[in-house]
């Protein structure tokens, strides 16, 4: 590795995958988790290593005895964030391999797969959260206080879906590695649960209309499979990302007290964890002993189906924001 990738987390803080680019055409996650995380972050990506064939645990890194956060490191993946500029010179074949890697994640069987907090959990968590002194939010929310959009959100959760899916939990462009065009993998998920598959397609239309073209989103939902997908579900999770994503970095960076650095400079400093290449991973163990990267297995895509029609629906959130109006001019200052 090049170069040096330091990071910091505050205990009980949201679990943050990084990514580092080597060589150009390869991927090394790792996540920075507090130690009161460490133990269920580790199952998830454990459990995903078996049934996803995502990144296996290479090492845990704890920095020194009051340290508050771990650094989870994983094996190196083949290929790039599908996010990258590489991969928009052929835009039609990377939401070809974006929407079936998402829809292949959610036909995985089920089985022992491990389960998040509940959807109401969340919402109340986003409710507690909630602040005067939060920075604005994004469009199209950005007329819309957080302890407003918070208060919607707690009040139209959803029931629970006919079909329950095993979720990423962070699906994005950032979380599906692209290899010369050819096949998708999916980045460790630290926040895998059991859930709503809107739940992850809410995220990743989130991220494509920050960093493409419109266009780019009906393209990957018909990838996907259109027949899946219901508009106002993904509204209510929309709403949740945009809140659970929010950076309040700026609001919260003077309470540095319980946050450490965690220096990854060099393969040799790394404290491996023994993971099994076959059957289910051993529990990690943390040691000064490196094993040596195995070899990623990636979901190989298929050539897709016939084209289903093509909607922008799914990204046109129609969401009752108190008589706010989309005119500058006319909107209503939002309120709690």
């Amino acid at each position: 590795m090049t170069g040096q990738n330091r990071g910091s987390a505050a205990a009980g803080a949201r679990p943050t995958l990084l990514a580092e680019i080597e060589d150009d055409q390869r991927t090394r996650f790792s996540a920075v988790v507090s130690l009161d995380d460490l133990e269920a972050v580790t199952a998830r990506v454990m459990w995903a290593a078996v049934h996803l064939d995502c990144p296996s645990i290479e090492a845990i890194q704890i920095g020194e005895p009051a340290a508050t956060a771990a650094r989870i490191v994983f094996d190196v993946v083949e290929g790039t964030p599908a996010d990258r500029a590489e991969h928009r010179f052929e835009p039609n074949a990377t939401m070809r391999l974006v929407g079936e890697a998402a829809r292949h994640l959610h036909n995985t069987v089920i089985a022992d797969c491990p389960v998040g907090a509940s959807l109401a959990a969340r919402a109340q968590a986003v409710v507690a959260a909630a602040s005067p002194h939060d920075p604005p939010l994004a469009p199209p929310y950005h007329r819309v206080t957080t302890e407003k959009l918070a208060e919607m959100v707690a009040a139209g959760v959803p029931d629970d879906p006919d079909d329950p899916v095993v979720c990423h939990g962070a699906l994005d462009l950032t979380s599906i590695v692209i290899h010369q065009g050819e096949r998708a993998t999916l980045a460790p998920p630290i926040g895998l649960t059991v859930g709503d598959r809107h739940l992850d397609l809410a995220t990743l239309v989130r991220s494509l209309s920050e960093t493409s073209p419109g266009e780019f989103i009906p393209a990957m939902l018909e990838s996907y499979g259109w027949d899946a997908v219901a508009a106002p579900r993904m509204d209510w999770f929309d709403m949740l990302a945009a809140l659970e994503t929010l950076d309040r970095t700026d609001a919260t960076d003077t309470d540095t007290g319980s946050a450490i650095d965690i220096d990854t400079d060099t393969d040799t400093d790394r404290e491996a964890a023994a993971v099994t290449r076959s059957g289910e991973p051993a529990e990690p163990n943390v040691s000064r002993e490196t094993s040596e990267p195995a070899e990623t297995n990636s979901y190989v895509s298929s050539e897709p189906g016939n084209p289903g029609k093509t909607s922008r629906e799914a990204n046109e959130a129609n969401i009752d924001t108190g008589g706010l109006s989309d005119d500058p001019t006319q909107a209503n200052e939002a309120g709690a």
